[in-house]
């Protein structure tokens, strides 16, 4: 697994260095890459027991969601650029790459969040207070304010 994770992280750095263009879509897909490459470093934190985690702890939670990234960001883009597309929302491209950026620092808040209260040996179904706080700061502000940039007048 260390050889597949180090080659899968190695991939993941040349594909975010691609030019991909300028859209809100092309920088969903670098950020889902580093993002997605991220969790796959996460394995290696499976693999051994971290000090302080003897039970509850669950790092396969944060290294799913880190993954998963690549698909979560990307639809999150496409779901900006259509609302925009309907002007359903007021936003030009660089609006649209704003709220793309801030919804990967509100996921990447989540992966955080999971990974910190997995080392932490809090079970992923009684989050304590700190992890709601820990939540609140790195996912909930960020996703507050790209619903801001998005619903904002211009």
């Amino acid at each position: 697994m260390s050889i597949g994770i180090s080659i899968f992280a190695l991939t993941g750095v040349v594909l975010a260095r691609k030019n991909l263009g300028n859209n809100a879509l092309a920088l969903a897909t670098k950020l889902a890459v580093i993002m997605m490459t991220a969790g796959g470093l996460l394995g290696f934190a499976m693999t051994r027991t971290m000090a302080g985690q003897s039970s509850g702890g669950d790092l396969r939670v944060a290294h799913f969601l880190g993954l998963h990234s690549l698909h979560v960001i990307p639809l999150a883009a496409l779901l900006v650029m259509g609302l925009a597309r309907r002007q359903t929302v007021n936003l030009n491209d660089k609006g649209q790459r704003r709220v793309v950026a801030l919804t990967a620092v509100a996921y990447a808040g989540v992966v955080a969040t999971s990974f910190a209260q997995a080392l932490r040996s809090i079970p992923v179904t009684a989050p304590d207070t700190n992890t709601w706080t820990t939540f609140v700061l790195l996912s909930v502000t960020p996703a507050l304010a790209a619903i801001l940039v998005a619903i904002r007048p211009r």
